[in-house]
């Protein structure tokens, strides 16, 4: 009965391994997906801790403290925040962060949320202004925690610097000052961050979010990014850290798992049945 359970429980597991792998695959075009990770461990195990006896056949005993496992089972999950590929768009409210920095949006619940997914749209408020947001209308904010509101004049366009600081350039050719769009730390957030959705993510209260747009802009060695520091390049988008060759191979090895797996079950129950007919 045991090897039908531990079967079982790999079984789902190697099926939770496809569906992390599919979701990856899915989006391996989405802008600023983090690629799902996730890892397994063995489920409880019983020690069998008699005095070991003298074999009747020689070396087919148990020795003492043996430990045997009883399956397998998914101990946690999370995301791969390492840098992504730039594509170069040409639309001003396309955002990409260089570094590892992440977006602040408003949540619709009002809660704060982060985002590496730069392809922003101006979003119609109540207040009949438009605020530079998310695809699904969350609000960008800035370094002050404010929505980043469209001019009121006709036909501005939105210029963002390295930094994050936004100024517009009117229908006249006027330039009118406007916010710096906040750029975020988050202490370990392949862990630390939870989906909201769309790409979006709340931070747990170990994830000591910090804005780091307030520091001076530097080169590192051979024309890297500092330590610790993250720019804005408008008209690009931060695309998907998917490796799809190296997903394929997961996919496959995971199939390959369940079926053993399913193989295992089927043939624990034919010596289950033979079993039972022994007299």
């Amino acid at each position: 009965m045991q090897a039908i359970w531990s079967s079982l429980s790999a079984l789902n597991a190697s099926n939770e391994w496809m569906s992390r792998i599919g979701n990856n695959i899915a989006n391996q075009s989405t802008p600023g997906y983090a690629s799902q990770t996730g890892s397994f461990a063995d489920t409880l195990t019983s020690a069998v801790s008699g005095n070991a006896t003298a074999p009747s056949v020689a070396s087919r005993y148990t020795p003492q403290g043996w430990n045997g496992g009883t399956g397998v089972m998914a101990t946690s999950t999370g995301n791969n925040f390492s840098q992504m590929s730039l594509k170069q768009t040409g639309n001003p409210t396309d955002l990409a962060i260089q570094g590892s920095a992440f977006f602040q949006v408003a949540g619709h619940n009002g809660q704060t949320e982060y985002t590496k997914a730069g392809n922003f749209i101006w979003s119609r408020q109540p207040s009949g202004r438009y605020a530079l947001s998310t695809t699904d209308g969350k609000p960008v904010l800035d370094t002050q925690g404010q929505a980043i509101l469209q001019p009121a004049a006709p036909g501005s366009t939105m210029n963002v610097s390295s930094d994050g600081q936004v100024t517009f350039t009117t229908g006249n050719g006027q330039t009118v000052g406007g916010p710096k769009i906040a750029l975020v730390h988050i202490a370990n957030p392949g862990q630390s961050l939870s989906s909201a959705g769309n790409n979006t993510y709340t931070a747990s209260a170990g994830a000591s979010p910090r804005l780091v747009n307030g520091q001076a802009l530097g080169n590192g060695a051979n024309g890297q990014l500092a330590a610790g520091q993250s720019r804005i390049k408008q008209g690009s988008l931060a695309m998907s850290n998917v490796n799809l060759t190296t997903a394929m191979v997961n996919m496959l090895q995971a199939q390959h798992m369940f079926d053993l797996n399913s193989k295992a079950v089927g043939f624990s129950s034919q010596m289950m049945q033979i079993a039972a007919t022994i007299r």
